[in-house]
């Protein structure tokens, strides 16, 4: 029996569910996520389930080998048959890898191994700096990365975010790119402010990170990078979780179940970047954020 992440789902080109298509697509395709991006920067037969700890793509077939997925489901694989009976489909696991935004620009550092990382496993990005956000360009995607974000956006945007968020989407959020409070907080934080999560106060000391909480974004972790980032804070009591924290109990990770979707808050932005991307746990915090915030999108049989 194998234990599968979404990226080792994604790899395999496993037959799609009758049925099943992600947020944003009208049939089993993707959307209109397209193509592979850099970032750069600074200082189964049975079911899948969604429930509390996140969810799984939602794939069946019958026969063959026993899988278990992150979240406990599980799946067997080997058979062309899928739920709906039909054999021989031309529908592969391409179609339920996720498709992922990365909003704004690429830091000042080199970021190719995680790029490489995400194309090695057939996720779709796309690098975009949208003169307007609007229900119409989220529904694309299944992820949005907040990266150096270039401006702040309205509050008719950041509803649209929320609504998204809402409907399945799932947003994760980077800070740290510059020690200026405008770049790395009021912008970020016009997104993530009506959602009750805000970057705040000084540019924080180097880690690493060493203290994890438990929750599904932080399994198998014991030490990650973290390079003068800054304090994530829940300004909303009772909509996040605490997930990871600096000595004296300083938030630096954030978690947020919202509606149908999910946000993630890192206070830093280095995990991005090749200097970090050689570190042990760098892929691990990715694996586990990933298919923490996108498997709210998936679609369950």
């Amino acid at each position: 029996m194998r234990v599968m992440s979404i990226f080792q789902r994604c790899s395999l080109a496993l037959p799609l569910a009758a049925g099943c298509s992600p947020v944003g697509s009208d049939d089993a395709g993707m959307g209109q996520g397209s193509g592979t991006s850099s970032l750069e920067d600074e200082s189964t037969s049975g079911t899948s389930s969604l429930d509390g700890s996140g969810g799984t793509f939602g794939m069946s077939s019958r026969g063959g080998e026993a899988t278990t997925f992150v979240d406990g489901t599980t799946s067997e694989t080997g058979s062309d048959e899928t739920d709906s009976g039909e054999t021989g489909s031309d529908e592969t696991g391409s179609d339920e890898c996720p498709t992922i935004a990365l909003l704004g620009t690429d830091g000042s550092h080199a970021t190719w191994e995680l790029s490489n990382w995400l194309m090695d496993h057939s996720i779709t990005t796309d690098r975009i700096d949208p003169p307007l956000v609007d229900a119409a360009l989220l529904d694309a995607y299944d992820v949005v990365i907040l990266d150096q974000l270039l401006r702040e956006y309205t509050p008719a945007e950041a509803m649209a975010f929320d609504e998204w968020v809402n409907a399945g989407g799932g947003l994760i959020a980077l800070s740290g790119h510059s020690a200026d409070p405008m770049y790395a907080q009021q912008w970020p934080n016009s997104i993530l402010g009506p959602m009750g999560l805000e970057f705040q106060g000084e540019l924080l000391v180097n880690g690493p990170v060493t203290d994890f909480l438990p929750h599904p974004t932080t399994t198998g972790l014991t030490s990650v990078t973290f390079l003068g980032g800054f304090e994530v804070v829940a300004t909303i009591p009772g909509q996040s979780s605490v997930v990871a924290r600096f000595p004296g109990q300083i938030p630096i990770a954030q978690a947020q179940e919202r509606g149908l979707g999910k946000v993630f808050a890192w206070g830093d932005e280095w995990i991005e970047y090749n200097d970090a991307w050689d570190m042990p746990e760098t892929d691990l915090l990715w694996t586990n954020i990933l298919d923490w915030v996108a498997s709210a999108n998936a679609c369950s049989m």
